[in-house]
This record gives structure tokens, C-alpha cells and sequence, in this order.
């Protein structure tokens, strides 16, 4: 396997950012009754691509 480059790793954080956002404040959790994380901050998302 070769070696990572600095930018194959900025790809990859930009990747797992990404995913964080997507996890912590989008994605419905089944701990919060289905809620995103988002909605039991209080923050609104809106507009059709979401």
C-alpha cells in the first residue's frame, strides 16, 4: 500500500466531516424519537434539497 499524500488527506477529512454533519445534525435517531439531532437543537433546515 502506498503512502498517503497531504491531499489524499484532505479529501479524506473532508469525507468524514461531511459524514459528521450528516450524523449529528440530519439523520433521524431512533434515541430521539425519530427527530434529527438538528430539530432537538432547534435548528431548521429548509428548502427541497435538504
Amino acid at each position: 500500500m502506498l503512502p498517503q499524500t497531504s491531499l489524499d488527506l484532505l479529501k479524506d477529512s473532508a469525507i468524514i466531516s461531511a459524514r459528521q454533519v450528516y450524523h449529528n445534525f440530519i439523520r433521524e435517531q431512533s434515541a430521539l424519537d425519530g427527530r434529527t439531532p438538528g430539530e432537538s437543537y432547534g435548528i431548521k433546515i429548509e428548502g427541497s434539497n435538504k
